[in-house]
């Protein structure tokens, strides 16, 4: 029933608190957010129904632990590694990139945050090999990396690029990688990523270096 939605939000934010906080919110905190809408009996009752209705299995692969081992595979600095996050929180607001599996995401990322940053090579074999995925494998996904790039500036859903325009993180959600490898036909052909003709002066700098709002 309708009146139960809320319910059953609260109820699985306990169960993801507890899985994944040290220092998880009590019930009663829960209660208190629902304006005391249902009582503590209610909350508890309702993480005991969706345990059971998903048989306890509340860990599911994620492409966060890949990205981290690939992180330190490859050697990315601090404003790399804020790239990636910002390519991979991309992806969870657009529902068409469910379909590929987290490692391969994960690897799709590291992919494109080389050709962005010129990083060479941009798939090294030690990548392959740790991932068992050749770079021809991850080029559709890249594509569609790509996408969500050149459109975050202009999407409805900001709170991604806000996050990742803040010093903590570089401001690299305000990088202009105004580079050949963004067109779709040089990103599926593998192309090393150059400078466009729009941008000469940042030839001999990394794109990443290039702000805009």
């Amino acid at each position: 029933a309708r009146r139960f939605l809320q319910l059953v939000g609260v109820s699985a934010l306990l169960i993801a608190a507890k899985f994944e906080e040290l220092n998880p919110p009590q019930v009663h905190d829960f209660v208190y957010v629902t304006d005391n809408s249902y009582s503590r009996e209610e909350v508890m009752r309702m993480e005991v129904s969706i345990l059971t209705a998903v048989d306890f299995r509340v860990c599911s692969p994620t492409a966060v632990p890949f990205l981290e081992r690939l992180q330190r595979l490859n050697g990315c600095d601090e404003v790399h590694v804020s790239l990636t996050w910002y390519l991979l929180e991309l992806t969870v607001v657009d529902y068409k990139m469910v379909r590929y599996p987290p490692s391969h995401l994960a690897a799709a990322v590291i992919l494109l945050s080389n050709k962005l940053l010129r990083q060479k090579p941009s798939w090294s074999s030690e990548a392959a090999s740790a991932t068992g995925l050749p770079e021809p494998s991850l080029r559709p996904c890249v594509l569609e990396l790509i996408e969500l790039l050149q459109g975050a500036k202009k999407s409805s859903l900001q709170a991604v690029r806000k996050k990742y325009s803040q010093p903590m993180y570089h401001e690299i959600a305000k990088a202009d990688f105004t580079c050949e490898h963004h067109h779709p036909a040089a990103a599926a052909h593998g192309e090393d990523a150059r400078p466009s003709a729009e941008a000469p002066a940042a030839a001999a700098a990394p794109c990443h270096r290039r702000r805009h709002g």
